[in-house]
């Protein structure tokens, strides 16, 4: 009965840890997969392979690329990741046994390490790629009975595992070395330091065209979190000493023995439970996992599911705000309901120019959707210059160069998702379009966007109060959007003498009535200014009127006590301009 407990338990924890594993990758980290996909690409082509190779740890970010590029699908995504996962614990696994060591559930730290590894968004699977790699050198050294091939197996192959996954071989050479040190066989332990120090040097100086401290933290991502890097050292020294002390622990722990053996893997039962507490608990990051699902929704067009996101996020955050204010606009709502979310001035209308490759990316939907078309294609391409060439990047640039009608330009970019396994379809669909200006002009998206073409130039400058909509409206007096920025921008710079010169333009767009927040800022206007400024045609609500006689009597009774004023109107009037006007730290005209 003790032997079947001893080898039913483990059973059992390995299959609730890689349910749980596909679990966590599938409903907690979905969109940070899918974002893992957008944000690289894979190609079918010898070019490309060449180009990684000639980087560090080139192999492992070949062979990372290649299964991420199947990542289009949140299910497939966590299938792929959990037998990454399996295929780690069954290289542990197979070394433990090979030394008689009986507790397989401490053969997960591995897949306990690739769980820690995947959840920063910035890391890459490349890492797991690599340690993958070094432990299949590892079972393949010691599948040989020879010290003589081992001894030659390390001083040949160690070079070739060090270029292929960088610094993750080194976990090979230190379960050879320690192998060695502790037989006292000190000559092939001092061969494979040497040779294992010795190769990303020589590698540095004479194939890599990048400093040698980025070949050594090959294919770890700056900036290194310490956390990561703890998890990553004690997980190598603890899976060494565990391979170093098997042979002498193996007699102790045998099937002769089913209470000891019980009591090693219930400690690593325990333990495995703390650790993923851990995982979870400093590694995952909801709130990197709901900006990631806003950004999805998003690119998918799912404006109401946007703001659904939107409102649950906790806290403050610029993006979601920016996607907010987007999804507000597509929604027929910004006008109504921009002060139902907390702004942050204009910050939350735009992205500032950032080289870092991140803020490019996200900061190109708005210009895309001000039809400001040229500015998306230089967004865009900024971003692919600063973080490389992805599925997201290059469509983007080749349906902007379609609207310019640079096609060349643009059967260059598809020319490249000609190259991918999914893109090649999307790819052929718009080459039709390259090859017909007919066909493109009678596109919806592509007709719609040329129909609001700039036909003047004008410089665009990125982090300025208005990121140049006043001459984009100049250029496109039908362009609504860019009309509805502009006067949020207004209101959110508290500038209310530019405001009224533009609000005589809503008969212009077809409004039906005013919106609330521009109702709201015209009384605010007209109170202080004592002048008329409704617009011809239109009437401010009597609702509105209402609204603005309680707040200002509560104002004016908490009038000498700002603090005590701006928490009792929070409640009933924190999403009226009027509020926005009085309360924020935004700056005043």
């Amino acid at each position: 009965m003790k032997n079947k407990t001893a080898q039913l338990f483990p059973l059992a924890v390995i299959l609730l840890f890689f349910g749980f594993f596909f679990y966590y990758f599938f409903n907690l980290n979905r969109f940070h997969l899918l974002y893992l996909e957008q944000s690289q690409l894979f190609l079918f082509q010898d070019k490309y392979w060449a180009n990684l190779l000639s980087k560090p740890a080139g192999v492992s970010h070949y062979l990372a690329a290649f299964v991420t590029q199947f990542f289009v699908s949140p299910l497939v995504a966590a299938l792929v990741v959990t037998a990454i996962g399996v295929t780690l614990f069954a290289l542990s696994y197979s070394l433990f046994s090979k030394f008689g060591f009986v507790a397989p559930i401490a053969a997960l730290i591995w897949p306990l390490l690739h769980l820690a590894i995947l959840n920063p968004v910035q890391n890459h699977i490349a890492l797991s790629v690599g340690f993958m790699l070094s432990l299949l050198s590892v079972l393949l050294f010691f599948a040989l009975k020879e010290s003589r091939w081992q001894i030659w197996l390390a001083a040949t192959g160690l070079p070739f595992l060090i270029f292929a996954c960088g610094i993750t071989g080194f976990l090979a050479t230190i379960i050879m070395t320690g192998h060695y040190l502790i037989q006292r066989k000190f000559f092939p332990a001092l061969v494979i330091i040497t040779v294992s120090t010795l190769t990303p040097l020589l590698l540095a100086k004479f194939y890599y065209l990048y400093p040698l401290k980025s070949v050594y933290a090959a294919p770890f991502q700056f900036p290194v979190t310490t956390e990561l890097l703890i998890a990553v050292i004690a997980g190598t020294l603890i899976f060494s000493i565990i391979i170093w002390a098997s042979p002498f622990s193996s007699n102790y722990f045998s099937p002769t023995h089913p209470k000891r053996i019980i009591i090693l893997n219930t400690i690593a039962f325990i333990t495995l439970i703390s650790v993923v507490a851990g995982i979870v608990r400093f590694r995952y990051d909801p709130k990197t996992e709901q900006i990631l699902a806003i950004d999805h929704a998003a690119q998918e067009g799912n404006w109401s599911k946007v703001l659904t996101l939107s409102e649950k996020y906790p806290g403050n955050n610029r993006l979601v705000l920016y996607y907010t204010n987007m999804a507000l606009y597509q929604t027929g709502q910004l006008g109504n309901r921009m002060f139902d979310f907390r702004q942050q001035g204009t910050q939350g209308l735009w992205l500032n120019w950032e080289r870092d490759g991140v803020a490019p990316l996200f900061g190109a939907e708005i210009y895309y959707h001000l039809n400001y078309i040229n500015e998306a294609y230089r967004w865009a391409f900024e971003a692919m210059m600063a973080k490389g060439p992805s599925p997201r990047l290059l469509k983007r640039l080749a349906v902007t160069s379609i609207i310019n009608g640079d096609y060349q330009v643009a059967d260059k970019y598809l020319n490249i998702l000609d190259q991918t396994l999914f893109y090649d379809d999307w790819a052929k669909e718009k080459r039709k379009l390259t090859h017909s200006p007919e066909l493109a002009s009678n596109d919806v998206e592509i007709g719609q966007k040329r129909k609001m073409k700039i036909h003047h130039d004008f410089i665009a400058i990125e982090n300025t109060k208005d990121i140049g909509l006043i001459p984009l409206l100049q250029s496109q007096p039908n362009n609504r959007m860019a009309f509805e920025y502009l006067m949020a921008s207004f209101l959110l710079n508290k500038d209310l003498e530019h405001f009224t010169e533009y609000i005589g333009r809503l008969k212009d767009f077809g409004y039906r009535e005013i919106p609330r927040h521009y109702e709201e800022a015209l009384i605010a206007w007209m109170l202080t200014t004592k002048k008329e400024m409704t617009p011809e045609g239109y009437a401010i609500r009597q609702s509105t009127l209402d609204n603005f006689s309680r707040y200002y009597d509560l104002l004016k009774q908490n009038g000498r006590n700002p603090e005590k004023a701006k928490q009792m109107l929070a409640n009933p009037f924190g999403n009226t301009f009027w509020y926005y006007l009085n309360f924020s730290n935004s700056s005043k005209n």
